[in-house]
């Protein structure tokens, strides 16, 4: 897990965790402060897709307001009805929403690029845009 919207006003964000499992997927090494150091990170090769194609802590930043507003859209249950699944508000439909499950990833040889959603909701794009 790497958010959790506790209750309303109450979002814990997970920002370690977040780079250690960016860090993983692209080969490098977490040192002991929470960074990651050497494989692809920081390059290219290990990036977020359009709109941002963030790369290194800019990725990291990018991923952790997406769990951000994700975790908070928990709270003003932005998505009905609730999954049976899983029993909370997701949104299986479009994969460039903010309420989806979880960030996809694909991974070709060593590069890695990202899928983050930036938007709540299609008719709100404009309202509730994530930027970096």
């Amino acid at each position: 897990m790497i958010g959790t919207p506790n209750s309303a006003g109450v979002t814990n964000v997970y920002t370690i965790r977040i780079t250690q499992y960016i860090c993983d997927l692209c080969g490098g090494d977490p040192n002991s402060q929470g960074d990651c150091e050497n494989g692809t990170f920081g390059t290219d090769n290990c990036k977020n897709s359009a709109p941002s194609s963030a790369t290194g802590e800019d990725l990291i930043w990018v991923y952790a307001k997406f769990v951000n507003q994700h975790e908070v859209g928990h709270s003003l249950n932005l998505v009905s009805p609730a999954s049976p699944v899983y029993g909370y508000h997701q949104d299986y439909e479009d994969p460039n929403l903010i309420m989806i499950p979880s960030v996809t990833y694909t991974k070709r040889g060593s590069k890695v690029t990202f899928h983050i959603p930036y938007n709540f909701c299609n008719s709100c794009a404009d309202d509730a845009l994530l930027t970096e």
